[in-house]
């Protein structure tokens, strides 16, 4: 293996794990959120659920794209 596939190897899973904690630190961030959201807007418990699954219906939602296009280009 050559000295630059070895750096771009490197500078991959360095992207990918920097990705996944932020991915991570997002969805406990939320979670963290959710009282505190509903003591300063005054939102019922229903509201606040409500808040929280259109936070993860996104990921549903977008990774049905993304994965069909990721499919495409290979």
């Amino acid at each position: 293996m050559s000295s630059s596939t070895k750096n771009s190897n490197k500078s991959a899973f360095l992207f990918l794990t920097t990705l996944f904690f932020l991915w991570g630190f997002i969805t406990v961030l939320v979670d963290s959120l959710i009282p505190r959201l509903k003591d300063i807007f005054e939102m019922s418990y229903a509201k606040t659920v409500l808040v929280q699954f259109a936070f993860f219906t996104a990921f549903f939602v977008f990774s049905l794209p993304a994965g069909f296009i990721l499919s495409k280009i290979g």
